[in-house]
């Protein structure tokens, strides 16, 4: 499939991080001993590793630069991490400790060059076609979630689960380990696909996307994800609504009917999960020290600015972990929130540099998308209009930590330059097929 389509090849590294749920172990055991873990910080290397290994090896990049704003903002912000870590390292006794976390904040700048050249080693029709892929696969995987989730069948080591949860009169499962890892970006391309021509795929299976994706997103119980989705799909129906006609508006409808088919199917088939999850989104829950969601980031923040104070306001307290224990003590903080993270690591300096990158592919993304009515530019623009909102107010992992952390980042910049592998002459923009679309370049 690779020698076919480049972008196949990376079906490995992408089936690694999925884990269980792609019926992969990642567990490499020697002598009784794991010493690969998906678990343990080197995971994350190793996958980087190959991830970076296919793309010289197999898919054989050839990069070329690309000389704007956003990918200058990417690079300046590498060098200034490594101006960082650099000077962790010479102020700090424990190397292994300022190494694990500043490569946290290195992966980002990598990352995103990494998938700029493999991006640039296939063609625009490739990588649909690798997009196309994921409409069959996420709803497999999704149900596969759902099975397990649900105590349905037991398909995963029952050692990955996150929590076991009483609700009711039934016990049923929270598990982020082996969410599927194409859930949001499935459910909101299938929503994308209906409502304009984009990803070449049979509506059937679109349609089939948009009625199991919603019930897996229900069992992961996580009310941020959803908070996500729903950022997407409206930003998504509001640029598309200046084009409103007749053929769109009968697409709306049709989504909002399998929509409702989805809720009627988790309410009379999992009734506890959603009563379950309802409670979770009409409250405001309790966290960390028993203090309700807001209060809780807010004390996050607070204390993370107390340490930059008594550092140094501008760029941190350097790539070291010694105030983990007094963060650890208000809750999940890095899990919770963005903002303490880069701030406690990177300063305040790093705080906007991070945040500014990501408000300059928004804002850029939106003109472009204007310019060229591109449905995946589109996509993206509301991708990273969530990324930003989330980072801003609910956190997690969206901008640290993995190979694939800027890669939607890297695709905008080469949709921006045109800069895919030219297609071979086969016809392609010359006759274009049925529900294909045609990408404008600019040149």
């Amino acid at each position: 499939m690779g020698k076919r389509n480049p972008m196949f090849y990376l079906i490995l590294p992408y089936a690694l991080q999925q884990g269980e749920a792609a019926f992969i172990d990642q567990y490499i055991t020697i002598a009784g001993k794991n010493i690969l873990s998906p678990y343990t910080t080197i995971f994350t290397d190793v996958l980087f590793f190959i991830t970076s290994g296919i793309a010289i090896f197999l898919i054989k990049v050839r990069y070329r630069r690309i000389p704007w704003a956003g990918s200058i903002l990417v690079f300046s912000f590498l060098l200034y991490v490594l101006a960082l870590w650099v000077r962790s390292i010479m102020n700090y006794t424990d190397g292994e400790e300022v190494f694990l976390t500043g490569r946290q904040f290195i992966y980002i700048s990598l990352g995103y060059y990494l998938w700029v050249a493999i991006f640039q080693s296939v063609t625009r029709e490739q990588y649909e076609q690798f997009l196309k892929l994921m409409f069959y696969v996420t709803p497999v995987s999704a149900i596969l979630y759902i099975l397990n989730s649900g105590g349905i069948v037991t398909l995963y080591d029952p050692s990955l689960i996150y929590q076991e949860v009483n609700f009711g009169t039934e016990t049923f499962l929270r598990d982020f380990r082996t969410i599927p890892l194409w859930l949001i970006p499935g459910l909101v391309l299938s929503v994308l696909t209906l409502i304009t021509p984009s990803v070449n795929v049979s509506k059937k299976i679109v349609l089939l996307n948009i009625v199991v994706l919603p019930v897996a997103l229900l069992f992961t119980f996580t009310r941020s994800l959803v908070f996500i989705v729903i950022i997407q799909i409206v930003f998504l129906l509001i640029l598309y609504i200046s084009k409103f006609n007749s053929r769109l508006a009968g697409n709306i409808i049709l989504l909002l009917a399998f929509l409702s088919i989805s809720f009627i199917v988790i309410q009379k088939t999992f009734p506890v999960q959603s009563a379950y999850f309802q409670e979770r989104l009409l409250s405001v829950g309790k966290e960390g020290k028993d203090e309700e969601n807001i209060n809780v980031r807010l004390n996050y923040f607070t204390e993370a600015n107390k340490i930059v104070s008594e550092n140094s306001t501008l760029v941190g307290a350097g790539m070291n972990r010694e105030y983990y224990s007094r963060m650890n003590a208000i809750g999940a903080w890095i899990a919770d929130s963005t903002i303490p993270y880069f701030l406690i690591h990177t300063g305040w300096i790093g705080v906007i540099w991070i945040f500014g990158i990501v408000l300059a592919f928004f804002i850029d993304s939106f003109f472009f998308f204007l310019k060229t009515r591109d449905w995946l530019a589109g996509y993206l623009c509301a991708f990273f209009l969530s990324v930003f909102i989330s980072s801003l107010i609910m956190g997690g992992e969206v901008l640290t930590g993995n190979v694939w952390v800027f890669a939607n980042f890297a695709l905008y910049s080469v949709i921006k330059f045109n800069s895919w592998k030219p297609a071979e002459l086969s016809g392609f923009h010359d006759k274009k097929q049925p529900g294909e679309t045609q990408f404008l370049s600019t040149g």
